[in-house]
């Protein structure tokens, strides 16, 4: 958070934050939590604007599924 919030760093991903290995999960559609290392592996598609990518992982946890 303080990288990203008040470093402004464009390229913050933290693959053990909870959110975060959550949101990959559900994004990609796995049936167990994945591992950090499966979430940072997923991340590099992200690379160099990481930061964005982790912005709306964890804003996608607000929000409700529907069915």
């Amino acid at each position: 958070m303080f990288a990203i919030f008040h470093l402004g760093l464009p390229d913050v991903f933290p693959p053990s934050d909870l959110g975060i290995r959550k949101a990959v999960t559900r994004m990609l559609g796995a049936v167990e939590l994945l591992s950090p290392a499966q979430v940072a592996a997923a991340g590099d598609r992200w690379a160099p604007l990481r930061t964005v990518a982790t912005w709306y992982l964890w804003r996608s946890l607000g929000t409700v599924t529907i069915g």
